[in-house]
């Protein structure tokens, strides 16, 4: 009645013993407070089903079973393809487990707190839904109000694999430049589908509201993100990209992070992958982070994006935080530790001289070189003294590094691509004992530190440069590993074309989140208790992945056999499926459907290690089209056995 719950037995056993079934008799209270009354007051049978599915899928979600009230003899299940069916003896009970299955549908793609949450929010939505329908268009807004309509299609695909359909999926994007000459105006536009037919737009400048209509136009002084907020009936959806003036970014994903005034971009990362050695391999890149993101309630914000025509392979990310005292600068070397100096500890180069070029003059503050030139870096007596005091100086030994300054250059060959220099222990000239240090400077520039080996004469660096190059300040300084660091967990990874792809990023598993031309991840990490005032915070970002460029093989070795979700999920017409094998061996790939019936058989044959990918045009052996609803892969390779789900929608 809204307010008392009775609780009776049936065939010796008693209800009140049941979580369920209390969880499901509270349910029905609350919606009462909510509603006002029940929702099938003064509605027919569908009403009805609401009252009874909504109330089983929130007894479920809290005991986390699909199965309601099986220990009282109870038959109902979330779990199924139920679509409405007045006909049904008991047509209420049995048809609230088909709105009770979408939400528990939705559950299984979104995670129990989101679809929770949608749920509940969408019975407080007014006007009150009354209907499967109203309650799927009142979910969808309440997704686009709390989750910037991040799970619209994930919400639409569970509740029409039950029967439940609205308009067709809101989809939208930006046409327009990313890069634009500076102090000049450029116009965007949007292409919006789906939904109703009838728009609203509303577009945004780094969150500054600046149009209304299709298309929009702006100048463009600094980087930007310019966000596309379309509407059309009960739907949602959004589409971003990031604006800036002539950015010279390219080759390798870049960082851009979330700032008070905006997204800012700072550098690139994966810059080593084009060294020979190192193509189609997973390698690990630590990157101490120019541009400080904003603490949010939500966390720290970091996007990765492919400006250029690349192929990124993203597997894992995390993000450090290093707290310390203003007179220390926090670096990363090119062998990725992660070291500390004090800031007067650097010593600059005295004298700076080529053998075979002009380019270099000594005293100038922008310095640039050539691809083969010889430079030696010549210190006095004095900086030497300094630097082995304190090296020396103090309890423990510190280790001596070159460091170079590097601006950012529109090079003829972009980083990465060759080693930008070896270093000569000239005090063994006749045996042409070079340091190979495969050193690769970032596009926008950063402090590079080169840990010296006790081999090379200090007093006179000879650096073969492998590449052009332009830098600052050249010197050396003694440097320490640093003394603590706290690990900033994943707590989101969305990808602007796949959705979550939180799995495949919070750990090293050659599970690729992959990035193409003018894709985007971006990542949330926890923030960190607040810093204690006389500190000051620096932030590294490890990242593990590489990636291609347009014409070279991709080809890497999984370290364990997979199978990964297919993309896209739901589909029509086609699917891909992709599956890791870390050696040789035979594969069978092949598609069920919910009885367990092979539908087709896509792999049978032997296969050699790699990364593969297969294609499924939802056809079955006899080239038959197959009906809508939920199949089954299963991946056999050797002793082992994957399987997943996947929805076809006509």
């Amino acid at each position: 009645n809204g307010e008392d719950i009775t609780f009776g037995s049936y065939d010796g056993k008693a209800w009140a013993r049941s979580s369920d079934v209390v969880c499901h008799e509270y349910t029905h209270n609350t919606i009462y407070h909510i509603y006002g009354e029940f929702i099938h007051t003064g509605y027919g049978t569908e009403a009805f089903a609401m009252d009874e599915g909504i109330s089983d899928y929130f007894a479920s979600t809290i005991n986390g079973d699909a199965n309601h009230a099986e220990d009282i003899g109870g038959n109902r299940t979330l779990q199924n393809n139920f679509s409405w069916d007045p006909s049904q003896p008991d047509p209420v009970h049995w048809n609230g487990q088909v709105i009770g299955g979408a939400i528990w549908n939705l559950r299984q793609t979104v995670g129990q707190n989101v679809a929770d949450n949608l749920a509940f929010k969408a019975l407080q939505m007014v006007p009150h839904a009354r209907s499967f329908q109203q309650f799927l268009e009142n979910m969808l807004v309440v997704d686009g109000n709390i989750y910037g309509a991040s799970h619209q299609s994930q919400i639409i695909s569970a509740f029409s694999a039950h029967g439940i359909n609205t308009a067709p999926l809101l989809v939208a994007s930006i046409t327009g430049p990313t890069n634009v000459a500076q102090n000049t105006s450029a116009t965007w536009y949007a292409n919006v589908s789906g939904g109703t037919g009838v728009y609203q737009y509303e577009w945004l400048k780094s969150g500054v509201y600046i149009g209304s209509g299709s298309s929009v136009s702006t100048v463009v002084n600094d980087v930007f993100t310019l966000r596309l907020k379309a509407t059309s009936g009960a739907q949602t959806t959004y589409a971003t990209i990031q604006v800036h003036p002539d950015a010279s970014g390219g080759g390798c994903p870049y960082i851009f992070a979330d700032t008070e005034t905006g997204w800012i971009m700072d550098n690139n990362i994966l810059h080593r992958s084009e060294f020979v050695k190192n193509r189609g391999k997973i390698i690990q890149d630590f990157y101490k982070l120019n541009v400080i993101p904003t603490k949010t309630d939500h966390g720290y914000k970091i996007q990765i994006k492919e400006l250029n025509s690349d192929h990124s392979y993203l597997d894992e990310f995390n993000l450090y935080a290093v707290d310390h005292s203003p007179n220390i600068t926090i670096g990363v070397t090119e062998d990725n530790r992660i070291v500390q100096y004090l800031s007067n500890d650097l010593i600059l180069a005295d004298e700076i001289t080529f053998e075979n070029s002009e380019n270099l003059h000594s005293g100038t503050n922008q310095i640039k070189n050539s691809k083969g030139d010889m430079m030696h870096v010549k210190f006095s007596s004095d900086k030497m003294n300094r630097l082995k005091t304190a090296q020396f100086g103090s309890a423990s030994t510190k280790q001596a590094a070159l460091f170079i300054d590097f601006h950012s250059f529109n090079f003829s060959k972009p980083p990465g691509k060759e080693s930008a220099l070896q270093v000569q222990d000239n005090s063994q000239l006749n045996k042409s004992n070079w340091m190979k240090l495969e050193v690769a400077r970032r596009e926008q520039g950063s402090a590079v530190i080169i840990p010296l080996t006790e081999d090379v004469n200090l007093n006179d660096i000879k650096i073969h440069w492998n590449r052009e190059s332009v830098f600052g300040r050249i010197g050396l300084v003694p440097i320490t590993d640093i003394d603590s660091k706290q690990l900033l967990a994943l707590k989101s990874a969305m990808h602007s074309k796949h959705g979550d792809v939180i799995r495949k990023l919070n750990t090293a598993d050659n599970l690729f989140s992959e990035l193409n031309e003018s894709e985007t991840i971006d990542l949330t990490f926890e923030a960190p208790s607040d810093l204690n005032e006389k500190l000051i915070r620096s932030f590294i970002l490890e990242t593990n992945g590489y990636y291609v460029v347009p014409g070279e093989t991709e080809s890497v070795i999984p370290k364990e056999f997979g199978l990964e979700q297919n993309y896209p999920n739901p589909f029509n017409p086609t699917t891909t499926i992709r599956y890791n094998l870390k050696e040789n061996t035979k594969v069978t790939l092949t598609i069920y459907n919910t009885l367990g019936q092979v539908v087709k058989a896509l792999v049978d044959k032997e296969e050699t290690a790699g990364i593969k990918n297969i294609s499924w045009d939802g056809k079955d052996e006899h080239g038959k089209q197959v009906a809508s609803g939920v199949y089954i892969y299963k991946l056999k390779t050797g002793n082992l056995v994957f399987s997943r789900k996947m929805i076809f929608l006509k």
